[in-house]
């Protein structure tokens, strides 16, 4: 339990003073081109998921230089065979969800598809940053992933039964993400579901690699790809999906059934077949999860 807090504190520690440090120097080197407190907010919040995904990845990196301190190894981290038998797939299932979810909205009207944002004659400057963007998005997952899935819910196992460990780990990860993020109930609520979900798939395998991939693929894929708001951000991807303004008005509740134009985490249809999927696996494993003998064996 120890270990698991320590990692936490470590890492909530970390990002807020990453982010200190990224918005600083943010603000000096506008100021002095005479640019107002909007804009700088408006550069920081552009750059943001840039900011984090840096964050999290040199955190990653820093628990491996400190081994054996940390007890953390490259092997455990990460390996060709794993990433390609478990991310690989993990990610696929994960583009899959996100698109067809975005095929059902378009479908009744409630997304409208405005083509193609990158052109052939698109600068090369925008696909760099667009590509940018999705290596830190990918490496915010994965390394969280990690830490989350593999570190602290791994700890937290050793003291606790399985549910209530991969319960805790998902508030744990809750609270980090508004440490990191502007997140309202409806986006935490998405979070929580998600790493519920995610937890219980790890503990099932005994690995971090295909939840990584699962999560990353609809992350990716909703951001950019499709160009979706995820985390409060927004960014023009390789397609132009936006949430249709007049929904609202037109069709009574699709707002709460998509998320709004606060994307696709806001989503109550997104909780509900996250829902269904922590019902899934707490019923698939039941007699693991829920058998307090079992349980108590593990400890003595």
């Amino acid at each position: 339990m120890k270990k698991a807090l320590t990692y936490l504190i470590a890492y909530s520690a970390w990002t807020v003073g990453f982010r200190l440090i990224a918005l600083t120097l943010i603000t000096y080197f506008l100021m002095a081109s005479g640019a107002k407190f909007q804009e700088i907010s408006d550069t920081f919040a552009a750059n943001e998921i840039g900011v984090i995904g840096l964050s999290s990845l040199l955190f990653v990196c820093l628990m491996r230089w400190l081994n054996p301190l940390t007890s953390t190894t490259r092997e455990e981290i990460f390996s060709p065979h794993r990433f390609e038998k478990r991310f690989g797939p993990g990610f696929l299932q994960g583009a899959t969800l996100g698109l067809a979810l975005t095929l059902v909205f378009l479908l009744v009207g409630i997304y409208r598809y405005d083509g193609f944002f990158m052109q052939p004659d698109t600068p090369a400057l925008g696909f760099l940053n667009l590509a940018l963007r999705t290596m830190a998005l990918g490496a915010l997952v994965y390394c969280e992933e990690f830490l989350f899935r593999r570190k602290i819910l791994g700890h937290l196992k050793a003291r606790l039964p399985d549910v209530q460990a991969v319960l805790l780990t998902a508030l744990f990860y809750c609270a980090v993400k508004a440490c990191q993020f502007h997140l309202g109930f409806m986006h935490i609520l998405t979070l929580f579901l998600a790493a519920t979900a995610l937890g219980l798939r790890a503990n099932e395998e005994g690995d971090f690699t295909k939840s990584a991939g699962q999560w990353a693929g609809l992350l990716i894929v909703c951001h950019a790809l499709l160009s979706l708001p995820i985390f409060g951000n927004e960014v023009q991807g390789v397609l132009l999906v936006k949430y249709r303004i007049g929904a609202d008005a037109d069709l009574g509740t699709p707002r709460f059934l998509t998320g709004g134009s606060g994307g696709p985490l806001s989503s109550f249809l997104l909780q509900l077949i996250l829902t269904i999927d922590v019902l899934r696996n707490v019923f698939k494993n039941k007699k693991i999860l829920l058998n307090r003998q079992l349980q108590e064996e593990r400890f003595q």
